[in-house]
């Protein structure tokens, strides 16, 4: 594995390089996998564009890889990426697993069976149809990633098919292909395409749609009328590419959005306590401090928990700062409220007496 920090680079030096490293395959023998360092935490922010992970992603992405959450330095894993908020460490990564011309050595190895590797896309194709509903109102939110999803889904359909027609055409079967025509059921994988069709239509008749779900779709508009001669068909779809444009742009509540805000506000008193300076903490402050792992590993197992299955990064941690920020005001208006209380406490009160006059006492 290599690191390689990305600290200085503009958006022009990131798509040469990316272009450079990964614009061919690489040879070797096994596969690799790239870890570069995009954003750091206060004291290196600086350091880093503040747009470098949209500049890795537009460059990967021009060479045709794909995000993958779930990404490992496998065969089945080559051509993608994943992005990383390592809390710990207080940077972020983008891991990048580029593909390789493995030639000799552990290839055979590296390939994996069906039954080592399933994908995420194999469980929810094969899983029952009520486990699905649930798991996919709650990993796929938005209109984008039940459109990515959909997409997935119906590739496993095709590769049903394809291989049914083997069958036909008596044909030998792989390992993999009898695996997927023993436990994939097309009428299920229909019927969960259907689901997410419908939930995608509620989607816009609900106007509950994020800036990237408004780009998604405009740009689906525009390659259809690129594709129609009928102006009549043209201008309805122009239409709708106007009325979704002028949708405001939403974002999807985070399911556990209190423990992340109790969190929040715990590192940040965390912060205040670590910055303290002439003078040596309390035994309780100490004790707080301490617990600052514990609440960095907890925050990404909620992270892992809330982020979707095809969230961008770049979207989920908008999300994020919007709660740590509401987190953040919360906690300010709560100051507020008890500071006039206190100073009250220390004022000159009015006290009324018996015969209704009144004489100032100081408290």
């Amino acid at each position: 594995m290599e690191t390689i920090d990305l600290g200085g680079m503009d958006e022009a030096q990131v798509k040469s390089y990316i272009s450079e490293t990964f614009g061919k395959p690489l040879k070797g023998s096994e596969p690799l996998k790239y870890t570069f360092v995009i954003g750091a935490g206060k004291l290196a922010r600086q350091k880093y564009h503040p747009d470098l992970s949209k500049f890795m992603t537009a460059a990967l992405r021009e060479l045709g890889y794909v995000e993958d959450r779930a990404a490992s330095a496998c065969v089945e894993c080559m051509g993608s990426y994943k992005s990383q908020h390592d809390t710990s460490k207080n940077l972020k990564f983008m891991h990048v697993f580029p593909l390789v011309d493995i030639q000799g050595g552990r290839a055979g190895e590296a390939s994996l069976s069906s039954e080592e590797k399933v994908s995420l896309e194999f469980l929810l194709a094969t899983c029952e149809v009520d486990t699905f509903r649930e798991l996919s109102g709650k990993k796929c939110q938005s209109w984008s990633e039940c459109k990515r999803l959909s997409r997935e889904l119906q590739g496993i359909a095709n590769q049903f098919q394809s291989i049914e027609q083997k069958m036909i055409r008596m044909e030998e079967l792989t390992k993999e292909e009898k695996g997927i025509y023993e436990t994939v059921s097309q009428d299920q994988i229909e019927e969960k395409i259907e689901i997410l069709n419908g939930k995608m239509k509620d989607l816009v008749l609900s106007e509950m749609l994020t800036a990237r779900d408004k780009q998604n779709i405009v740009r689906q508009i525009d390659e259809k009328i690129n594709d129609l001669v009928d102006n009549s068909q043209k201008n309805n779809l122009k239409a709708r590419r106007t009325k979704i444009s002028a949708i405001p742009a939403k974002t999807h509540p985070i399911f556990h959005a209190k423990d992340f805000q109790e969190i929040f506000l715990k590192l940040q008193k965390i912060e205040e306590l670590e910055a303290i300076k002439g003078r040596l903490l309390t035994m309780q402050e100490g004790k707080i401090v301490g617990e600052k792992p514990e609440l960095e590993e907890k925050l990404n197992r909620l992270i892992e928990s809330d982020r979707g299955w095809y969230e961008d990064e770049e979207d989920f941690q908008k999300r994020l700062d919007s709660l740590k920020n509401k987190a953040m005001k919360s906690k300010s208006k709560v100051n507020k409220e008890i500071q006039p209380k206190e100073s009250l406490e220390n004022s000159w009160q009015t006290v009324g007496t018996n015969k209704g006059s009144a004489k100032y006492k100081k408290k």
